[in-house]
């Protein structure tokens, strides 16, 4: 995401639930080197992943066609992320990918130049 002052964020937190399904505060547990800004994530096996978003380069900006991930250890902290696949086309603007088994969704976002918005579909499969 971005602060205040549109810079992409390199924290990555992590909050616990309590018994009463409360938010019982944050911390965190990683930073992503290259952070990426209006990316997804999402959990499975035991690493977080991160799909599309953008990076600042020169006035504009790029899209990504990256899906990177990171190990969960032990003690809840993060490894490094580092690329697991690409994605059919440079997108950003994912912000939801929801799974559903081993299938992950995700639809429209912004592509190209001009951020223009998409109404294409994507699935993929995790293995």
């Amino acid at each position: 995401g971005f602060d205040d002052m549109q810079n992409a964020q390199q924290s990555v937190l992590r909050s616990t639930v309590d018994g009463e399904g409360k938010v019982s505060g944050w911390e965190t547990v990683g930073l992503i080197e290259d952070p990426p800004w209006t990316a997804s994530a999402f959990v499975l096996d035991g690493f977080i992943y991160m799909v599309g978003g953008g990076r600042t380069s020169g006035l504009g900006g790029d899209n990504l066609a990256e899906v990177s991930r990171a190990e969960i250890l032990s003690d809840g902290h993060l490894g490094p992320f580092e690329l697991y696949s690409e994605m059919p086309i440079s997108r950003s603007h994912v912000h939801q990918t929801p799974l559903r088994g081993r299938a992950l969704y995700s639809v429209g976002g912004r592509t190209g130049e001009s951020f223009s918005s998409t109404s294409d579909s994507y699935v993929g499969f995790i293995r």
